[in-house]
């Protein structure tokens, strides 16, 4: 009796680009979000640490930046902690550094979200729309 061996060929596919998302706790999960809705020519992986302010991630956002290419996107994925704690304007400081920091990589900006634990019309709420028409 003899087995025959399937020898089927698979085919390699090379990560052209890399996705790196950096953020507080919204950033939680959404690395995986995105990699479901992009093909297999990228790489997405994500980095979260719940409760950081935008300078923390704009710190591990510089380290990451030397390893990656033109090819590639970093995204700082933060939330409302900033405004919240009436800092928009050091937030937004650093949000401009990172974006006119000299890179060899791509830089997507995302305004921050909502907190939808709190009232529409909650103080913190309509910091962040002032904050987001800012940015």
């Amino acid at each position: 009796m003899k087995f025959k061996k399937d020898h089927k060929k698979q085919k390699v596919v090379n990560k052209i680009h890399k996705v790196v998302a950096v953020g507080d706790s919204h950033a939680r999960g959404c690395a995986s979000e995105v990699k479901q809705k992009l093909n297999s020519e990228y790489e997405v992986v994500g980095f979260s640490n719940p409760g950081s302010s935008m300078k923390g991630i704009k710190e591990s956002v510089k380290l990451k930046m030397a390893q990656l290419t033109k090819k590639d996107i970093i995204v700082p994925w933060r939330g409302s902690n900033d405004v919240a704690k009436n800092n928009t304007m050091v937030g937004m400081k650093h949000i401009v550094d990172l974006a006119l920091h000299p890179s060899n990589t791509n830089v997507i900006i995302l305004s921050a979200p909502y907190r939808h634990d709190l009232i529409k019309d909650s103080c913190v709420n309509r910091e962040v729309e002032v904050f987001n028409w800012k940015l």
